[in-house]
């Protein structure tokens, strides 16, 4: 989970017995309990907090992601991808400001090539490098495959683990007090 931990963050946190301090920047908070623990506290800590924060899922050994950016309000962007599926499963909501650095990851020629790897068109892969240069993700005519070297570069951008909760207990107990 990544957030910006402002006091109302920490707050929220606390409640869920993660302990956080106050920063500037983003903090990455590992959640144990797998995707579903993950998105339930991500939306909880929302609405706490009333800010944004993404709930992130990968299982690196069969290059499997989902990302989810949830509000005050609710779910604003869904994304789940599965390298043996049919790559994006799930895209739901509108394009987010991150994902400027999701998909636009490494360098340019290496973008390209991967691109041309995963069979795109000429006319996709050149409107991908337009999308490139002006750093648009409107401008993809799809979105670029996902692999673990660019999902870890996409979490490594919001830094270094700041805390660990174990939540396997945690949608046990929402269910049964919520």
């Amino acid at each position: 989970m990544v957030v910006r931990p402002t006091e109302e963050v920490c707050a929220a946190l606390w409640k869920t017995k993660i302990e956080l301090s106050p920063a500037d920047g983003f903090a990455v908070v590992a959640i144990r309990g797998g995707l579903e623990a993950a998105s339930a506290l991500a939306a909880e800590v929302a609405r706490e907090s009333r800010s944004e924060v993404l709930a992130l899922f990968m299982q690196t050994s069969v290059d499997a992601y989902s990302i989810e950016e949830h509000g005050p309000s609710g779910p604003l962007r869904r994304l789940v991808y599965a390298r043996e599926g049919a790559g994006w499963a799930t895209i739901e909501g509108e394009a987010r400001p991150w994902e400027v650095d999701l998909h636009f990851h490494g360098d340019r020629e290496g973008f390209l090539t991967n691109l041309h790897e995963h069979e795109w068109s000429d006319a996709e892969i050149d409107a991908a490098a337009a999308a490139w240069d002006a750093r648009s993700v409107a401008m993809l005519p799809r979105l670029p495959p996902l692999t673990a070297r660019a999902f870890s570069s996409f979490v490594a951008r919001y830094g270094k683990t700041a805390a660990v909760a174990d939540r396997r207990g945690f949608l046990a107990r929402l269910l049964r007090f919520g």
